[in-house]
């Protein structure tokens, strides 16, 4: 039965070509996405949250260092909401839901025309513990894991953006 399935798989490899599918990170010149994103300037974001967001796109877009001819800038509006979960008798909180907003947009430097807009959302829960140092960990720890998720979205989005952009489809 196995070399009825391998024979199958091999059959269905051809048409998998055929139908324009391609890795987003082919190392072929007319797919080089990752050469695209280092080619991507990245604005300051506002606060400490936006800041941790900053680097981490940072790290995903430029992981060389800043690219020498820009030709893309991101700009990020970075927005945050805590609504509290959980309450106790008394009606203090024990439980938030954080939640980082960020609305973007990718522009061409030479022409300044905005290319792309996009928004992503990121939420993590942290607890309020009695130790007020115990409950900043919580929030700085569910502050970076949302900055992470983010900036891994923002990533993904812009990529396949840029590498439609790029083949014509």
């Amino acid at each position: 039965m196995s070399w009825f399935r391998t024979l199958v798989l091999l059959a269905l490899v051809p048409g998998i070509g055929a139908c324009g599918f391609r890795p987003l990170y082919d190392q072929r010149p007319a797919a080089a996405v990752p050469a695209v994103l280092a080619a991507v300037q990245l604005d300051v974001i506002a606060d400490r949250d936006g800041q941790k967001l900053h680097n981490f796109l940072l790290d995903r877009l430029n992981p060389k260092g800043p690219a020498a001819n820009p030709l893309y800038g991101l700009r990020v509006i970075l927005t945050t909401d805590r609504p509290t979960l959980a309450l106790r008798r008394d009606e203090t909180a024990t439980r938030v839901n954080l939640t980082l907003t960020a609305n973007y947009a990718l522009r061409d430097l030479r022409t300044a025309k905005v290319l792309f807009e996009g928004r992503s959302r990121a939420t993590n829960s942290y607890n309020i513990l009695q130790s007020e140092f115990a409950t900043l960990a919580s929030l700085n720890d569910a502050t970076t894991q949302a900055a992470r998720e983010l900036s891994d979205e923002i990533k993904t989005r812009l990529a396949i953006f840029l590498s439609q952009q790029r083949t014509g489809f």
